[in-house]
């Protein structure tokens, strides 16, 4: 069954005390599922959030006068095909990451400014992805497989502030078995392969 679906969401945390921690998020997306004939599926995502990072992110200054605001858009696209006992998927993912600036208390003495901003430019990114998979049902419950999937890393300011390439490409290649114990429960056993 084909469907197509659009979400909005607004969350806003706010505290007695210490207003600086107040954070407003939103995200807004939509989902489409399309089915073509009964051997193949097309799912795909897009949304686009506004968030905070977290004071326990490692990424985030100890005197930082507020959480960080970033921004996250995010799509994604896999096509499921099986006509048989053969199976195929494959897909691509997109993430990009937009950091706005951090204000952090100063820790000179006057007359230096209270405050200072950090830039935040160095971590903005973009991550692709690709992967795909195949798949054979053995036996009734049970099925092997064997996939890949390749990303890449690409930093929008190279070098960074410390004078460091972050951008970087990998991929990684399993294999295994997958099997059903029930309607509800499922799992899987694989060895892989990382670089």
């Amino acid at each position: 069954r084909d469907t197509l679906n659009f979400y909005a969401g607004l969350q806003t945390t706010l505290y007695d005390k210490f207003s600086t921690e107040n954070t407003t998020d939103f995200d807004v997306g939509s989902t489409v599922r399309l089915e073509f004939g009964d051997s193949t599926d097309l799912r795909a995502n897009i949304y686009y959030d506004g968030l905070h990072e977290p004071r326990t992110s490692p990424n985030e200054p100890g005197a930082a006068v507020e959480p960080t605001r970033y921004k996250l858009f995010h799509s994604d696209l896999m096509i499921d095909r099986k006509p048989n006992r053969f199976g195929i998927t494959i897909g691509g993912v997109f993430d990009n990451y937009n950091y706005d600036n951090t204000r952090v208390f100063n820790t000179l003495a006057p007359p230096a400014p209270r405050e200072i901003t950090l830039s935040n430019a160095d971590r903005d990114e973009s991550i692709y992805t690709g992967f795909g998979r195949i798949s054979y049902d053995f036996s009734p419950g049970y099925s092997a497989f064997i996939g890949a999937s390749y990303e890449s890393r690409d930093f929008a300011h190279v070098p960074d502030l410390y004078g460091y390439d972050r951008s970087s490409t990998g991929y990684h290649i399993d294999a295994g078995t997958q099997f059903f114990i029930s309607r509800l429960v499922q799992g899987q056993v694989f060895i892989g392969y990382l670089d």
